[in-house]
């Protein structure tokens, strides 16, 4: 696990230490978690911070750490500094926590992180939030602050894990309260001796108490009505699916009723009426999430454009679509298209860049910099998994000199432990007639399960390779 943290933090670094202040279009990254967006837009004509974290699950608290970078992107791109403020701090927080559980692994790291943010603090004159000063720099309490103030104070318990909730927590999930109606329902938000809240723990799962605010219209709704402040809608999604009720939610349009089913639709591969479905939220709403989703969906039905969009797009961020596998879709959306050519020049391309990001002769335009680590491990997850761009009839392939080239290069460069996509090639060529080459992969299969005890496989291999020795 170590390792990883390490890869998120260095790249963290990187990312913080190149940061410049300029105005430019910034990256439309995906939808960040619920947080309060009460800062005034006025700020949004100022400079802003480039934001390019690359947004990649790692384990602990480094989920957190992911999802902070993300709400500070969004903050940056609005114009809302309030958010980025508070997740500024958030994150520092996160990193101190897994500082704890490392044993001081990460101090020079969380110093240099300190010192950017007191840098971006003073870019715009704000404040350190005081429920996340260190025991360095907090604030005292005002002593003038009554008991009566802190229970009306408003809070609501968020999750970055949406899946399974406990069922003593989901039905309070994203819902704005006081203090004082939290404690009648026996969950009584507390802060530490720092002004941080507490965290709840139910069934091992940390969840987290958050601040809100009245003047946010949606918080105000919610406070009123008891409506959850949701935003994000695969969020919604995996409540509703737990039996919360879609009109339980402050953002409960008819947009989401078709992206629902459109990624229900999606998920049973029925992509035709999941492209109609996610067309019709997108006419409401044209959310970032429901534009992704629609790409996936088109991808599935095999459009060409929007997969040459996605390489381009990711052209120097392509070890992304690999860690989500993102990118054998696209590969399999060719295929359909027979665009053999274009599989073999971007199979090429995609080991090349990787290639390149390691040794820092190109750098991402997206996501934050890795090591070259990093990107020497997604290459060989990429050829250890070429084989899911076959996940098809590959007996249908036409023989022609494109396709011979790219099962040749799917042979030199596939180092899965699995025999059976090398097999399935073999078949091919003994379709084709070419019996030599056949042969010869059958052989490379036999190799390859030395050692092992496969017996029937083995016996298949041989006998595969005996009927076309006989046959000649």
């Amino acid at each position: 696990m170590t390792i990883f943290i390490i890869i998120a933090v260095v790249g963290l670094l990187i990312y913080l230490g190149t940061r410049k202040r300029n105005d430019q279009t910034f990256i439309d990254n995906k939808q960040s978690p619920n947080t309060s967006n009460t800062s005034s837009q006025a700020n949004s004509t100022r400079q802003k911070f480039q934001s390019k974290i690359s947004d990649l699950p790692f384990p602990d608290r480094i989920d957190a750490i992911v999802w902070h970078i993300k709400a500070i992107d969004k903050g940056l791109a609005s114009g809302d500094l309030e958010l980025a403020n508070l997740s500024y701090a958030k994150l520092i927080e996160s990193i101190r926590q897994q500082n704890v559980t490392e044993n001081g692994t990460f101090e020079d790291h969380l110093q240099t992180i300190r010192k950017e943010y007191d840098e971006f603090r003073a870019y715009y004159g704000l404040e350190y939030p005081q429920q996340f000063l260190p025991p360095s720099e907090r604030k005292k309490k005002e002593s003038t602050q009554t008991s009566t103030s802190q229970d009306n104070t408003l809070v609501f318990l968020e999750t970055l894990n949406f899946e399974e909730l406990p069922k003593s927590v989901i039905k309070h999930i994203d819902i704005v309260r006081t203090i004082s109606q939290w404690n009648e329902l026996g969950l009584k938000p507390k802060k530490d001796q720092y002004g941080r809240w507490n965290d709840i723990k139910r069934q091992e799962r940390y969840f987290e108490f958050v601040g809100a605010s009245a003047t946010n219209p949606r918080h105000k709704i919610s406070l009123e009505t008891g409506k959850r402040i949701t935003t994000k809608p695969y969020f919604i999604k995996a409540l509703v699916e737990q039996g919360i009720p879609l009109e339980d939610f402050v953002d409960n349009g008819e947009d989401l009723k078709h992206f629902i089913k459109a990624d229900d639709l999606f998920v049973e591969k029925q992509y035709e009426e999941a492209l109609k479905e996610i067309e019709l939220a997108i006419a409401i709403r044209a959310t970032s999430d429901y534009k992704e989703l629609k790409k996936d969906i088109q991808v599935k039905l095999g459009n060409e454009d929007i997969v040459d969009q996605q390489f381009k797009k990711h052209e120097f961020d392509i070890d992304s679509p690999i860690h989500t596998g993102e990118i054998f879709d696209w590969f399999k959306a060719l295929l359909k298209n027979k665009k053999i050519d274009k599989v073999v020049s971007y199979i090429q391309k995609t080991n090349d860049t990787l290639d390149k990001l390691a040794k820092g002769e190109v750098k991402p335009k997206i996501y934050g910099q890795q090591s070259g680590d990093w990107y020497s491990y997604k290459k060989e997850d990429f050829n250890k998994n070429l084989f899911r761009i076959f996940d098809f009839n590959t007996m249908q392939l036409e023989q022609s000199d494109d396709t011979t080239k790219m099962l040749e290069l799917f042979i030199k460069l596939y180092i899965g432990k699995e025999i059976k996509p090398i097999e399935s090639i073999a078949d091919i060529y003994v379709q084709w007639q070419l019996n030599d080459k056949a042969l010869g992969l059958y052989q490379l299969c036999l190799d390859r399960l030395a050692g092992e005890e496969k017996p029937r496989v083995k016996a298949r291999l041989a006998k595969k390779m005996d009927e076309i020795t006989n046959g000649k």
